[in-house]
């Protein structure tokens, strides 16, 4: 594979690089995770095409001095190239879900150099006309009915001897059902930013980065006061002095994404 610093796909000092222009106008209404992300598949994009060792090189060796700055590259994108990159992927048995993202992030991509004018609507449309997107996946989603809450209390406090650990999971999960935050904003929660009083807590790591203030119910407060308590006996086991996450493990240190997932 060519490597695609050296063909400057992200190179600051150069006004034509378009990656950095996507980047910068992304940023205006979305957070830094998702400037990123966009960032990094249209430079696997790029890689793609100049990769030597598949069976969709789209240059040959005579291009390659060419290839330079992606205003050389954006003028390679059309229908068949992207036809060829979804055939790369499912190739590699990548998802579906991952598949579609980069091809919506290259839509993306296309729709600021056409608002640039850099490219014609006419290009935007032939490119992406009935294209052949893989099936996505339909995940099953966690919803509780109230009626359920007694039964979920039940059963969780029956997987574990730990009480600690059972007050953590069934106000993880009433907490969940009760308010609808996301298991990242769960792990995320900063015990600082609950009022107890006004029953809300401030969510900063959403979608987006825009903090949002969720109400919980006089149940999750009761529940949520006697879990703090325990909270604060087991950092002070392990003689941890400073831990912000509401949600920790037994020896104190934050729960992770992957662990709520586990749990739920």
């Amino acid at each position: 594979m060519l490597n695609a610093e050296k063909y400057n796909l992200y190179d600051y000092s150069k006004d034509v690089n378009f990656i950095i222009q996507f980047a910068d106008y992304l940023s205006i209404d979305k957070s830094p995770t998702t400037v990123k992300t966009y960032k990094n598949n249209i430079i696997y994009f790029f890689k793609f095409i100049i990769k030597k060792d598949n069976n969709y090189s789209i240059f040959s060796e005579k291009d390659y001095p060419y290839i330079c700055d992606t205003e050389v590259l954006y003028k390679k994108i059309n229908k068949e190239l992207l036809e060829k990159y979804i055939s790369y992927q499912k190739e590699l048995q990548l998802s579906s879900d991952i598949i579609n993202c980069r091809i919506n992030v290259l839509k993306s991509y296309l729709k600021f150099l056409h608002k640039k004018k850099i490219i014609e609507a006419k290009i935007l449309i032939e490119t992406f006309d009935d294209i052949k997107r893989p099936k996505p996946i339909i995940k099953e989603q966690l919803v509780i009915k109230a009626n359920q809450t007694l039964d979920i209390i039940k059963k969780i406090e029956k997987t574990s001897k730990d009480s600690f650990i059972n007050q953590r999971n069934i106000l993880m999960m009433l907490l969940m059902s009760n308010t609808g935050i996301r298991r990242k904003e769960t792990a995320g929660i900063d015990i600082r930013n609950i009022n107890l009083e006004n029953k809300t807590i401030t969510i900063y790591k959403t979608k987006g980065s825009k903090p949002r203030i969720v109400v919980f119910s006089d149940m999750i407060k009761d529940i949520l006061i006697n879990y703090i308590k325990e909270r604060d006996e087991i950092l002070r086991k392990n003689k941890i002095k400073e831990q912000n996450n509401l949600f920790i493990k037994n020896n104190g240190k934050d729960l992770a994404i992957e662990t709520i997932t586990m749990i739920m």
